[in-house]
């Protein structure tokens, strides 16, 4: 087997090499401050902390290795990739300690190109690794975010948006949206990466 990152031989999806490399480009491992109030890396204590005022938090940025896993995590449907990267955010969700998982979709366009949504199989990774439920209850069609079903009981929970990427929030912010229309809930939003 060959690690992804560098093509060496590997026993595992990446050589030790490769997993230090992106294992440092989380934003714990970054940051060396701290948000006062929840706890979670900051850049700067001068500016207000994600979490605490949108509710929302990226494990790290979009570039370098990590920016070339998410890639192949869209372009190839491989179970050892979701694996290793849902384990990247268990120490942060284990802080978050959600009660539901529910993934943001992907375009109508991007799941017939792939024949798979990314993100439902993220969730579900990440849901059988923490013991905590996903639900895909939302999907796109012709560009705007669909509710699949209304019959789930989510009043209370505290829900978990996952998504691989942060660029403009938009879709994410359509999503809370709905949530919040649908049950009055207004979701954490948890990404992958922040470009």
């Amino acid at each position: 087997m060959y690690c992804i990152g560098c093509d060496r031989i590997s026993d595992e999806l990446l050589c030790p090499s490769c997993d230090r490399q992106v294992q440092t480009g989380s934003y714990a491992d970054l940051y060396d401050r701290r948000c006062p109030d929840c706890h979670l890396p900051i850049l700067d204590s001068a500016y207000p902390c994600s979490w605490c005022t949108d509710g929302r938090i990226g494990w790290g940025g979009y570039e370098g290795l990590l920016a070339r896993l998410l890639t192949l995590h869209k372009t190839r449907k491989d179970r050892r990739l979701v694996h290793y990267l849902a384990k990247l955010l268990v120490p942060m969700m284990n802080m978050i300690a959600p009660d539901l998982f529910i993934p943001v979709p992907a375009s109508e366009g991007g799941c017939r190109q792939r024949g798979y949504d990314q993100m439902v199989l993220f969730s579900k990774e990440l849901s059988r690794q923490m013991g905590i439920p996903s639900r895909p209850v939302l999907i796109q069609k012709k560009g705007a975010i669909v509710l699949l079903t209304r019959n789930m009981r989510i009043e209370n929970k505290r829900i978990v948006l996952l998504d691989d990427i942060y660029t403009t929030g938009k879709t994410s912010s359509d999503c809370r949206k709905i949530l919040k229309e649908t049950w009055g809930i207004d979701p954490f939003v948890v990404t992958i990466a922040e470009s």
